[in-house]
């Protein structure tokens, strides 16, 4: 029978903490956008050295090696992608354009509120809110964006079907003219058939009239001195 070994208040906690850790990292797992910053629950103005620090130090309490939990090993990954995407200079640069876009939103809106604010005599909105402002913009930001990138795919393939319903309706229409130009070169051989048998057969039947034109006449004289004259004697 194995033997279960009583855990200890402090790897209790550890545990615990654990778990939490996991489980908000899980929730990450079906997003397709990668907030890094989110992801490693710091804030957008950290230092790269900050960055860092927070990284090890929640790996070390979810590694799969090191904690025992289930699913620590998918969450371990989900935080080692996150920090992978703020360590490439490429991905970490495109981010960061996203990020000062919705800076820049927030604190427009944030202006416009606090001015309205003001007038009513009312507290200015608080800065520890600002954080969750601008992730709530990164996301729709990045809505955006792959609406727009939708609507470009979209774009792209239907100027494409333009363009091959064009080259089809382009090479119809030559087929068609082909089609009609021989049918035209048949028509016109036809004609020229058709009128050499005509000619020759008119040639013939001047032949023939010519050749009639110089046919001659028998005539007879008899003991009377009377004439006879015979029918035509064609020479064919």
């Amino acid at each position: 029978m194995e033997s279960t070994k009583e855990k200890s208040p402090e790897e209790e906690i550890r545990l615990k903490t654990a778990k939490v850790i996991i489980d908000r990292l899980l929730t990450f797992k079906d997003i397709s956008f990668i907030d890094p910053f989110d992801i490693l629950n710091i804030s957008y103005n950290s230092t790269d050295e900050q960055i860092k620090r927070k990284y090890r130090s929640t790996a070390i309490q979810i590694h799969p090696d090191k904690c025992g939990l289930p699913q620590a090993g998918e969450a371990f990954n989900i935080l080692e992608n996150a920090y992978n995407f703020l360590s490439s200079p490429k991905t970490k640069y495109n981010f960061m354009n996203i990020l000062s876009n919705a800076k820049e939103r927030v604190n427009i809106i944030r202006k416009e509120l606090n001015e309205e604010r003001a007038k009513k005599k009312l507290p200015l909105l608080p800065n520890d809110t600002l954080d969750d402002e601008i992730r709530e913009m990164i996301r729709k930001i990045n809505k955006e964006n792959e609406e727009n990138e939708k609507y470009q795919r979209e774009l792209k393939f239907s100027q494409k079907k333009r363009e091959r319903d064009i080259e089809e309706k382009n090479k119809e229409e030559e087929k068609q003219k082909e089609m009609r130009k021989k049918e035209w070169e048949g028509f016109r051989n036809k004609r020229v058939r058709n009128w050499n048998r005509f000619k020759d057969k008119a040639n013939k039947k001047r032949n023939l009239y010519e050749i009639k034109a110089r046919s001659y006449k028998f005539e007879e004289v008899n003991e009377n001195n009377q004439i006879t004259i015979y029918q035509e004697k064609s020479i064919i």
